[in-house]
């Protein structure tokens, strides 16, 4: 489409061809209305860009089409946006298959959503933690911002038994 064709089909204030209107107050705290086009608005504003993508989802089974789309299509900022979107709202249990399937092939980009949904590894926590007891009780040196207290601590610790499932 040629972009410089529609800039001139769009006028801002046109009733008739705009698909958004902007509410401003002015100084006399009244509002203003400006009727606008979200294609100008999205193009010319990132903030208006992110605004307008977000604002249009009004549900899981929105975004997840819109993702389903997106993915297809490789549309990169707009899977960022649905991943971010997904992330933030809740979701029934029966969605959660859904978003799965949707997402387990992105990779990195995934990932917040992934951490929701896949329970933590208590093996890993608890080597973790393991490790961070013997590095404190082998020290013999202090090393800041650590202090003795924290070598106390973990021998305190280390009589205490973390088991796994």
């Amino acid at each position: 489409m040629d972009k410089s064709r529609v800039s001139k089909t769009c006028i801002l204030g046109d009733r008739s061809t705009s698909d958004v209107i902007v509410h401003l107050r002015n100084r006399d705290s009244r509002l203003e209305w400006f009727y606008c086009h979200s294609s100008v608005l999205s193009e010319k504003s990132k903030f208006f860009a992110a605004y307008i993508v977000l604002d249009s989802w009004d549900s899981v089974r929105t975004a997840l089409g819109v993702l389903r789309a997106a993915i297809s299509l490789q549309c990169d900022e707009i899977i960022q946006s649905c991943i971010q979107y997904l992330e933030a709202i809740p979701w029934e249990d029966k969605e959660e298959e859904e978003i799965l399937n949707a997402v387990s092939k992105l990779g990195p980009i995934a990932m917040p959503i992934l951490a929701r949904i896949q329970p933590v590894d208590l093996n890993a926590t608890k080597n973790v933690l393991l490790s961070a007891i013997r590095f404190a009780t082998s020290s013999t040196e202090s090393h800041p911002p650590f202090s003795d207290d924290l070598k106390i601590s973990a021998q305190g610790a280390s009589r205490v038994h973390v088991s796994g499932r």
